[in-house]
């Protein structure tokens, strides 16, 4: 999948910490070439831009608000021949509002409007003018989430959401800045099978610099393709100092969303790659196979997790928490202000005492990180590994008529034990760091005496395991 999205810094190492006690009920409540050029476009701070499947956010309102459906009213942009400022080009813009300082804007953007029509280097049509606004809208609010897709970026949503797609097999995240990084590399896929490596820095697509691209989203487009067809892409690989340029054949891509495994005989491993529409049946089967197997504890593995279906992550919750709450929202809807609580039932799909250790990294993100904070505000679960993403924001994506659309950010969620995450993450309650080495394989080959935070898990699931030992023997 060719997922978009980036963290173009690298975490500080951190030592491994030593073992503290399980949470007790009440702790939380329930050299060589020289590196690419930047491409210079930011938004203020160097925060990443989630774009393709992070939107947990995306479809989580639907889960909201069953039946809510939305209007796009604009009562700003009337025909001409209306009261309102309108300029020679035959555009009319008027404002029903009489507020001095509203009407200035509309009578600045009539201005505007008329010295672009009249000054720009290639005239310009009154239907590209208003398409011009009609993206600006969303792209300028200052809210990383709200922004404008064309049909190509809505289709390649959609794609990503249902995990199957025509591509290289390769995720790739995207920082404000435009700097792009490959963070996983999907097993035997094109891009695998090439050579490409986590850390690696798009710089070319089939001879055409990245560096101008407006956003993470055209990259996609540009990648994917036909299955059958070729693409070459030229990298920059930071950790050599050198250039690459690798040839690959677009592949049908189906992204493997739950991979399983018994790590000894008590404990279970689960990765959980995104949170796709299709999600929940396969995260039963795994989870069900390995309690089956034996398993009392689990790892679940959400590192480079960007998100995904908002009723996927609760349907998972649900079938591992007892009846109470998952997550609680604050938004607006139709112009008014709402609050909602999400719960799940009564039915559990393991043993009440059943408990996690859940890996995260800074790509951990949006529904992964409403999973990962709700088990651990019910003392189900630790956090192991780097501080997460900070995505604590739900937004729904509105297909426009021409099949173009726009994503709109409408509520903040508040986890069960009061937190709210936007902007900040998740911090781990183990923090540790792979090795520079380590960190450059994709996940799913990395051997598990290498994977530094894997090893921590376990530990702290062992140290839970002597805790209960010791409890019932004082008992």
């Amino acid at each position: 999948m060719y997922q978009i999205e980036q963290n173009d810094h690298q975490s500080p190492k951190s030592e491994q910490p030593p073992l503290q006690p399980w949470p007790q009920p009440g702790t939380h409540l329930p050299t060589g070439a020289p590196a690419p050029k930047r491409s210079g476009k930011t938004t203020g701070n160097n925060r990443h831009q989630l774009l393709f499947p992070v939107l947990l956010t995306a479809l989580i309102t639907f889960v909201a608000s069953a039946g809510l459906f939305y209007v796009l009213l604009i009562n700003n942009a009337l025909p001409a021949g209306t009261a309102g400022e309108q300029s020679s080009s035959g555009l009319t813009i008027g404002v029903t509002d009489t507020d001095s300082d509203t009407q200035a804007e509309a009578q600045k953007l009539a201005t505007e409007i008329q010295l672009i029509k009249d000054n720009f280097y290639r005239e310009l049509s009154d239907q590209e003018i208003l398409a011009a606004i009609n993206k600006g809208l969303p792209d300028s609010l200052g809210d990383p989430y709200t922004y404008y897709l064309s049909a190509e970026d809505y289709q390649g949503l959609q794609e990503s959401l249902s995990g199957h797609y025509s591509g290289i097999g390769a995720t790739v995240s995207q920082a404000t800045d435009g700097t792009l990084e490959v963070i996983e590399v999907q097993e035997n896929g094109p891009a695998y099978e090439a050579g490409v490596m986590a850390g690696d820095i798009p710089v070319e697509v089939d001879g055409e610099s990245v560096e101008d691209l407006d956003s993470a989203s055209e990259l996609a487009d540009k990648i994917k393709g036909e299955a059958g067809t070729a693409v070459t892409v030229k990298f920059y690989r930071p950790s050599t100092g050198k250039y690459l340029t690798m040839t690959m054949t677009r592949q049908d891509i189906t992204t493997e969303v739950v991979s399983y495994r018994m790590l000894d005989a008590d404990t279970g491993y689960l990765k959980i790659s995104s949170f796709t529409t299709n999600l929940f049946e396969q995260f039963k089967a795994g989870v069900d196979s390995l309690t089956q197997d034996g398993a009392t504890e689990m790892v679940i593995d959400l590192r480079n997790n960007l998100g995904g279906d908002a009723q996927a992550v609760i349907d998972c919750l649900d079938y591992l928490l007892p009846e109470g709450e998952v997550a609680r929202i604050n938004g607006r809807s139709d112009g008014q202000a709402y609050t909602q609580e999400w719960t799940s039932d009564a039915s559990m799909g393991v043993s009440e005492d059943m408990h996690y250790a859940i890996l995260m990294n800074n790509n951990t993100a949006s529904a992964s990180e409403l999973f990962s904070g709700c088990l651990r505000d019910w003392n189900k679960a630790v956090l192991v590994g780097e501080q997460s993403y900070g995505k604590g924001s739900g937004t729904t994506t509105i297909q426009l008529s021409d099949g173009s659309a726009v994503n709109v950010t409408i509520f903040r969620y508040v986890l069960p034990g009061g937190e709210e995450i936007e902007g900040t993450g998740l911090t781990p309650d183990y923090p540790v760091s792979l090795s520079d080495e380590a960190s450059q394989q994709p996940l799913s080959q990395l051997p598990e005496a290498e994977d530094s935070q894997l090893q921590q898990a376990i530990a702290a699931l062992q140290l839970q395991d002597a805790a209960n030992t010791d409890s019932q023997t004082d008992g």
